[in-house]
């Protein structure tokens, strides 16, 4: 009898072993290391250093993700670069799925960094990459051709349109300081945004030759921006808890600007990219919203709620007082 209950509690322990591992094995990956530890492979792929990018490779051979270890393996096990790379399109594909599948969760979304998705004609037979830069360096072509292929999308970083706020207020302050500098680059980066009106308007800006042209542009980025990020403030106001995060953002307009004259600041000294060094301060604040701690949203209007500021004041509508937010 007490041998039979030893044996029973030695097979109890030996059970409940097993299943704690098997349920670790079925945890999921997270979705934030495996980009973490994804990114340096590129790297190293586009500095065409296959030691390196066997050592980054180890860890993701460890994933849970049977496809996605299978690939990193395969990885690790390269002999030469032709194979690594061949292997890191594999890896690059179900990372990508995980990521974009990601993208579409209404709840329970993992944040995750600004990635800029590229995509090479010439590497076969997989030749899209994930990248936290913004300047192109391909990985499958490495050091002979690191700047072939383009950028066909943006991920993470909270999702549209925040994460196309740090391109468009660079932009602005270009333009404020009567600069083309930098413009395109960032221009470009606004052309893979889901909304086709900023998209479009961003592909003008980018190819503008002159600051008339590219002030012109960015009136046309900037209002399809606005409405993204008025239309986001408005059901935030709405919603008790939760809403999509924004960065302090304040808006501004200028009479004189035509065709469209308001623009987007994270700045709350006004800085007008549409004059700029012949009237830099032209214009004023309409409303300001957006941060996570709701600070630079305080105060609204009774009579128009799209009217905000971080500070009391009149509305630019009616001229009542701003009331505090509650």
């Amino acid at each position: 009898m007490r041998l039979s209950y030893l044996l029973s509690a030695v097979l109890g322990v030996v059970i409940a072993i097993a299943g704690g591992r098997a349920l670790a094995a079925a945890e999921p990956d997270s979705l934030e290391t495996l980009v973490e530890q994804y990114l340096p492979v590129r790297a190293a792929l586009a500095a065409d250093d296959l030691d390196t990018m066997k050592e980054h490779a180890a860890a993701l051979a460890e994933a849970n993700d049977r496809t996605l270890a299978a690939a990193a393996r395969a990885l690790v096990a390269a002999e030469d670069m032709a194979a690594g790379r061949k292997a890191f399109g594999n890896v690059s594909r179900a990372l990508i799925a995980q990521v974009a599948s990601n993208e579409k969760k209404k709840k329970d979304r993992i944040e995750l960094p600004t990635l800029h998705v590229f995509a090479c004609s010439m590497s076969k037979p997989y030749g899209k990459w994930l990248q936290v830069e913004s300047e192109i360096s391909n990985p499958y072509t490495g050091s002979k051709m690191p700047r072939c292929g383009k950028r066909v999308d943006l991920l993470g970083g909270g999702g549209e349109p925040a994460r196309l706020i740090a391109d468009y207020v660079a932009i602005r302050a270009a333009l404020a300081s009567d600069s083309l500098e930098g413009v395109k680059a960032h221009a470009e980066v606004l052309t893979v945004a889901k909304d086709k009106s900023i998209s479009g308007a961003a592909g003008d800006l980018a190819s503008a030759k002159s600051i008339a042209a590219a002030r012109r542009s960015f009136g046309e980025v900037s209002r399809a921006l606005i409405e993204q990020v008025e239309s986001i403030e408005k059901k935030n106001r709405k919603k008790k808890k939760g809403g999509i995060a924004l960065p302090p953002l304040h808006l501004f307009e200028c009479p004189m600007a035509s065709p469209y004259g308001k623009w987007l600041q994270t700045e709350p000294d006004i800085s007008n990219p549409y004059m700029g060094s012949r009237m830099p301060r032209c214009g004023k604040l309409v409303s300001s919203f957006g941060g996570n701690d709701g600070d630079a949203v305080g105060y609204v209007c009774p009579m128009h709620p799209d009217v905000t500021a971080s500070k009391p004041g009149k509305c630019s509508k009616c001229g009542m007082a701003l009331r505090k937010k509650e």
